[in-house]
């Protein structure tokens, strides 16, 4: 389901568990995850960043920075969408996503634009607290 997110940026995720790559007994659970970003403003803009903020169900929050893409990342024309493919791995069977997207027009003026939250979630029981 895509989330209008800004003026200019729709972005929508996709998230599937990975059962194969997933180790419950050492607390081990991976899943696979595409994102679209589309431009659906009327400037062009670039991707520069994408932060992650994991939290899991357990109320531990990890933040990373995942991809640094610099003047080196996707440029985006009125119109274009790029997909950003990556897996993720966490020590809970289900938790809560949120990404930061920083962005620069061909301005030069720079946003960020964060997506909503979102779960995953595992066939395997949640812990109860």
């Amino acid at each position: 389901m895509p989330y209008a997110l800004a003026p200019v940026l729709q972005i929508s995720t996709r998230t599937v568990f990975l059962p194969h790559r997933s180790t419950p007994e050492e607390k081990n659970y991976a899943w696979a995850e595409e994102s679209q970003v589309s431009n659906c403003g009327l400037v062009t803009v670039q991707l520069r960043m994408r932060c992650c903020r994991l939290i899991r169900e357990d109320g531990f929050c990890i933040s990373t920075q995942d991809r640094t893409y610099g003047d080196m990342g996707p440029v985006l024309h009125p119109g274009d969408s790029v997909s950003i493919s990556q897996n993720f791995w966490a020590e809970t069977p289900s938790g809560i996503v949120v990404y930061s997207y920083g962005v620069a027009t061909e301005r030069g003026e720079e946003f960020t634009v964060e997506t909503p939250a979102y779960s995953f979630d595992s066939p395997f029981p949640r812990a109860v607290h």
